[in-house]
């Protein structure tokens, strides 16, 4: 339970945590609001109904995820398969909850989705608004905030398939001003936040597609540079760079205090850029250093990363230090090519590659160096262009969740909203 506002005059506790005296905590059921299931006759669609394009997008699990609507994968059904559900159409402004499997996430079907006949699965509910006193941008946010997550774990069951029924929805307790100027004004200002998110995720992607045509083009030798004419050479990796292979560790070497060099495994660490290692170990002799290039060998394979600091290097891994190449230009080369060592794919459980598969991978380079390094030299400031933005991007949703969760609850009041409340509010809020 959220106590945060335990201790301040005017606040109030509710199956929610404490919220603003004249704010209300009411069922859900207490609304004008439609709750509506998917419809489970014998008309739903089977497989062979599913179509990769057509009239009805039929959401599945995947197109409603913890971040809203995802279009990645989808499936569609015809019009007259459409036409012969009963229910769990969507109408714009309608809220889509997750009932089964993966609970609790929620989407909106506003003016921003391009789909005009959308249909839930039956493993979704419809949240329909049609009360004048709720705003339902406001209520979508208030159900996406980390006070509600913790009603949902509460309401949910099933050990084996989680899952929410129509009746459980309808005792969801929610929270809203009394004032609908207020919750209208909470949703403008959590709004106003979402489009900078939009804006800077189409500038990053916009950046990568850029970035893309560049790479294509310099890495290939199609677009040369300037006062460069050198013919480029196939060459195998392991003539023109090192490969150190990462090795098992014994368990006796394991150091949990933390001290020597921190172990390096597998591709959770790549994920993370390497700056994680999550084992230490003083006993290991496959080192990576600074700056040398990080490879996964096992599945997925190919994924790489530039090592930030000395450490060992386990077996999932190795490491490629340049000799007789720029070893950034061959970062950003391989960096390229993840697609082509699915060929080397290995084992029937999974896909591996060994040391001779990556010693004689061909890479074809520039025959000078300088040219090698001022490729390395672009295409590392795109990646610092890229990286700038996604770092203001991680601030904004910081952002965005610090004031989602706050105004949703009252905790933080917009000003000309403010009265009672918080004019007494004790000190230190």
């Amino acid at each position: 339970m959220d106590v945060k506002n335990k201790n301040r005059i005017g606040y109030k506790k509710t199956k929610v945590g404490w919220i603003p005296k004249e704010w209300d905590c009411i069922e859900l059921s207490n609304l004008d609001v439609t709750i509506e299931d998917g419809d489970r006759g014998k008309s739903y669609p089977k497989q062979h109904d599913f179509t990769d394009s057509g009239y009805c997008l039929f959401l599945n699990a995947g197109n409603v995820t913890s971040k809203g609507f995802s279009f990645e994968n989808t499936q569609f059904v015809s019009q007259e398969r459409d036409e012969l559900l009963r229910k769990g159409k969507l109408k714009r402004g309608d809220i889509i909850i997750t009932t089964r499997g993966t609970i609790g996430n929620f989407a909106h079907y506003d003016d921003k989705v391009n789909f005009e006949h959308v249909r839930i699965n039956s493993g979704m509910a419809i949240i329909r608004n049609q009360d004048d006193g709720v705003s339902t941008y406001f209520l979508m946010n208030f159900l996406i905030s980390q006070s509600f997550k913790k009603v949902i774990h509460r309401l949910t069951f099933g050990s084996a398939v989680p899952q929410l029924t129509i009746q459980l929805i309808n005792f969801f307790p929610i929270v809203k001003p009394e004032s609908l100027p207020e919750q209208e004004a909470i949703a403008e200002v959590l709004e106003c936040w979402d489009k900078a998110i939009r804006n800077y995720e189409k500038k990053i992607e916009k950046k990568r597609t850029i970035k893309k045509g560049l790479m294509q083009r310099l890495l290939s030798g199609k677009q040369r540079l300037p006062g460069f004419l050198g013919k480029w050479q196939e060459v195998r990796l392991g003539d023109v760079c090192e490969i150190i292979m990462g090795q098992s560790p014994a368990s006796l070497f394991y150091n949990k205090s933390k001290e020597g060099l921190p172990l390096l495994q597998g591709n959770n660490d790549i994920k993370k850029g390497f700056s994680c290692p999550h084992y230490w170990t003083s006993q290991i002799t496959r080192l990576c250093l600074p700056g040398d290039i990080l490879m996964t060998v096992r599945a997925p394979v190919g994924e790489i990363a530039l090592s930030i600091h000395k450490a060992c290097i386990g077996r999932g891994i190795c490491a490629i230090r340049g000799k007789t190449a720029s070893q950034r230009f061959v970062f950003h080369l391989l960096d390229n090519s993840v697609n082509a060592w699915k060929a080397f794919g290995q084992g029937s459980t999974f896909t591996a590659v060994n040391s001779k598969d990556i010693r004689g991978f061909q890479i074809a380079v520039p025959s000078e160096v300088k040219e090698q390094e001022i490729i390395a030299d672009l295409l590392s400031k795109a990646n610092d262009e890229i990286e700038s933005l996604e770092r203001k991007l991680a601030i904004l949703k910081d952002q965005k969740k610090f004031l989602l969760n706050n105004l949703v609850t009252g905790t933080i009041r917009l000003p000309r909203f403010r009265g009672s409340t918080t004019s007494n509010r004790t000190d230190g809020d």
